[in-house]
């Protein structure tokens, strides 16, 4: 499966015979679980009537991203949601009813009396799941997959997405899946909603993570002089914008009266409510201008995200400069954003740095793609020489952000190795303290004293378990996401 992912990923996209081709293995049934996991893509528009398949990168950056994801459903709508949610990361799309028996069925098997429970019992879980889930589907984390029109005469099947029901939940009968649960009958091939697919739509946790950056980042700022909760509802009033057309400028514009009313419904929101005037008269002299107003006097306000992003990120690429290059080089990309266009004996004259390493580590930052150089010619002559040359340096954002996207991914990529290697160095120790950690547990399920119970522990000598706390230790530094396998 990797071999052939990787080669629709290199490709960017393929045909069926061209992948087959290239990765020298059956592809059919991998495509059908890449497919599955909405890693892989295929669109049938093509003069060949032969079906072109295309990886997905959002949805891959996304499972980097998924322990993040499951905190904040935990943290929103409680640990059912949260286990609603790794069930379908696990198996990529399925019906409700499928997803409602599956859930309720662990609980109820986990349960140790469920021998001893009723029908009302296990219906009451299964309604527990549903509301759940229609919790999750109310607040856009999950949505309905794409349905596949099958034609006789198509060689490469239809899809087709009806962006009216996209969170519309369809009839299931909790009533059926409770009684298959007790009779441990998982076959709901002849539930209404069958064919009617499930995913989680990664456009809403973008939008959450995104509203949870701007409100920190505002806060740290303005520290106590602006209640964060006018900034959380400025935030929190934009409207779901989808990944392709990327952030939008502005949040919706509220009026004075809105942000009040808005404030009215927290514990202590009337104390703020009163000095609002004083809270937005700060954010508007921010020169930043992270807020937007109309009028200064009576509004309506927007929370100009374009802005705010900007800034964010150019402070997060200043701490990473710092890091990687030292003060200077902080120093000369701040200089070099201030002017936005610059000469490079300017850059060791306005900044105050040696020439010789106001030049090195210009260079270094432009080899690291944090800075552009443009050439400029004094004369129209295009035999000039060098003398006649101005060099500008510059910053592309764009650039900027593709840089940071590739030092990610090259640490995500290095911190891998590592943690592979270190597990092949402690493969022995960890294995014997599997073996012993076993025997334990067996051992005390049947009753042993406490000291048989010492000497099993003791099989471990001190040497050991110090390699084994550096284990752990390696283990805590370079973690790794691990997705749990469908059953």
């Amino acid at each position: 499966m990797d071999l052939i992912f990787l080669e629709i990923y290199n490709v960017l996209w393929g045909s069926f015979n061209g992948i087959e081709k290239h990765a020298a293995v059956p592809v059919k049934n991998v495509l059908k679980v890449l497919i599955q996991h909405n890693l892989v893509e295929f669109s049938a528009k093509t003069p060949f009537s032969q079906p072109i398949y295309q990886a997905n990168s959002r949805n891959i950056y996304f499972l980097i991203r998924l322990q993040r994801a499951f905190e904040l459903i935990q943290q929103q709508l409680g640990l059912e949601a949260r286990g609603i949610v790794e069930e379908i990361v696990c198996r990529g799309q399925l019906p409700m009813s499928k997803l409602l028996f599956i859930c309720g069925w662990k609980q109820y098997d986990d349960d140790p009396n469920k021998s001893s429970l009723t029908h009302a019992d296990v219906l009451k879980i299964v309604k527990k799941h549903s509301s759940t889930f229609e919790a999750l589907a109310v607040n856009h984390y999950c949505c309905r997959t794409a349905q596949i029109l099958y034609d006789p005469e198509d060689l490469v099947p239809q899809t087709t997405y009806n962006e009216a029901v996209k969170y519309t939940l369809p009839p299931v009968n909790v009533e059926v899946i409770a009684t298959r649960i007790r009779e441990e009958n998982s076959d709901l091939s002849d539930f209404e909603d069958s064919l009617i697919g499930w995913k989680i739509d990664i456009s809403n946790f973008y939008r959450e993570w995104r509203d949870d950056i701007v409100t920190s980042a505002l806060k740290r700022r303005y520290q106590n002089m602006v209640d964060n909760k006018i900034v959380r509802i400025l935030a929190s009033k934009t409207f779901t914008c989808s990944l392709e057309k990327g952030l939008p400028a502005e949040s919706p514009w509220l009026t004075h009266r809105d942000i009040a009313q808005h404030l009215a419904r927290f514990e202590d929101g009337e104390k703020t409510a009163a000095k609002l005037d004083e809270h937005l008269d700060i954010m508007l002299q921010d020169p930043k201008t992270v807020l937007s107003c109309e009028s200064p006097d009576i509004g309506p306000y927007s929370l100009n995200y374009s802005a705010a992003m900007k800034h964010i990120m150019f402070d997060l690429v200043e701490h990473i400069i710092l890091q990687r290059h030292g003060f200077f080089a902080a120093r000369i990309f701040r200089l070099i954003r201030d002017k936005i266009y610059i000469e490079q004996d300017r850059i060791a004259e306005v900044g105050m740095i040696p020439s010789k390493e106001a030049k090195h580590l210009t260079f270094v930052l432009m080899h690291d793609n944090f800075i552009k150089m443009k050439e400029v010619r004094k004369t129209y002559n295009a035999t000039a020489a060098s003398n006649k040359i101005a060099f500008f340096f510059h910053i592309d954002i764009n650039d900027v952000a593709s840089a940071l996207l590739e030092f990610s991914f090259r640490s995500m990529t290095n911190s891998h190795i590592r943690r592979n290697f270190e597990k092949y160095n402690f493969r022995m120790s960890l294995a014997k303290e599997e073996r012993v950690t076993r025997i334990y547990n067996t051992v005390r399920g049947r009753g042993a004293t406490t000291e048989q119970l010492q000497e099993i522990e003791d099989l471990i000598t001190p040497p050991e378990k110090e390699v084994l706390k550096r284990a752990r230790i390696y283990n805590d530094k370079l973690p790794l996401l691990l997705l749990p396998a469908a059953p």
